[in-house]
């Protein structure tokens, strides 16, 4: 009996040993956390960034035609508050492991919905949510941590970026901005149908994304609920600029400065945005108000057709392996 006290103190003072002596040491790989808005979706990666340390990784330290847990320590995850295509396959949101298999021309990158494991040992493909087939390149300058990021950033778009060593690959992600600005647009309006800013702030978000017929119809809503708003008439004023309509612009910048400065008196202030309203009434009053507006999109053309420098350098290329 006084044996198996003795065992039970010792292991007791142990414990407490180990305990008191808890430490937090740096990490061979440290952890890392990247976040992202896409329109109206939040991304976040979670993953260990292991270093090149002088050894060679593609073919050795990772190898070919094998699943890797692209990065280091448990698996690599990558998060998403709604459905989002990635390497065109539609995923829905949540919590996925992200898996590469390597290939020396080409790259198979994965989301698997058990995000449980600690690197890649248990893998079970039956549990893939999505695959996308990515061809990998090589820089000049080599990265001695790996590094995953999100990059490319459009309104509707992105690269899932990995980068380690002198190797990179992109995946792309996309989600359906409008179909879920126009369900948000819809919902706001049922909740608030006299709120004038509303559907003022639906008729900015269409003029901004190009759709200007429905822009106006928005705006022309707000101006329904408060006909005195020199911004609502601000903005009507811009999206008659976007459609090529000089005239009805300059209508409703002059109302909007009407406003502007009577709501400025009332309330003993200067108008804050005289300027502004003022520069585009001189645009749209100008004789070659038109003009300018067709250079400007003359410009946005030319400027879109442009080849990327991916694009050029396809070409460039191509050009090679025609001589």
């Amino acid at each position: 009996m006084k044996a198996l006290k003795n065992i039970l103190v010792a292991l007791l003072i142990g414990l407490s040993y180990f305990t008191s002596h808890a430490q937090r040491l740096p990490q061979p790989s440290p952890k890392a956390e990247v976040k992202q808005i896409l329109g109206l979706t939040n991304f976040s990666l979670e993953y260990s960034r292991p270093g090149v340390k002088g050894r060679v990784i593609w073919g050795d330290l990772v190898p070919y035609d094998q699943n890797w847990r692209t990065g280091a320590n448990r698996a690599t995850l990558l998060r998403s508050t709604s459905k989002f295509i990635f390497g065109g396959v539609h995923v829905p949101p949540g919590t996925y492991a992200l898996y590469t298999i390597p290939g020396t021309s080409s790259w198979t990158v994965i989301l698997n919905s058990d995000t449980t494991l600690w690197g890649a040992e248990d893998y079970d493909p039956e549990l893939n949510v999505a695959e996308a087939e990515v061809k990998p390149r090589f820089e000049e300058n080599s990265k001695e941590r790996l590094e995953l990021k999100f990059n490319a950033l459009e309104d509707s778009t992105m690269n899932l970026s990995l980068s380690w060593e002198r190797l990179r690959l992109d995946v792309p992600i996309e989600v359906s901005l409008m179909s879920m600005a126009s369900e948000n647009i819809e919902m706001a309006l049922a909740d608030s149908p006299d709120d004038y800013p509303v559907p003022r702030n639906a008729a900015v978000f269409y003029k901004n994304m190009g759709h200007y017929k429905r822009a106006l119809d928005y705006a022309n809503n707000s101006l329904e609920i408060n006909p005195e708003s020199w911004y609502t008439h601000y903005i009507i004023g811009e999206i008659f600029e976007e459609m090529g309509q000089c005239r009805e612009a300059l209508e409703h910048g002059m109302t909007a400065m009407r406003i502007g400065l009577e709501r400025a008196e009332e309330s003993g202030e200067a108008f804050a945005y005289e300027k502004m309203v003022t520069e585009k009434i001189e645009l749209w009053r100008s004789p070659d108000c038109q003009k300018k507006i067709e250079n400007r999109e003359q410009e946005k053309r030319e400027a879109e057709s442009e080849p990327s420098s991916q694009e050029e350098e396809t070409g460039k290329k191509k050009k090679k392996k025609n001589k």
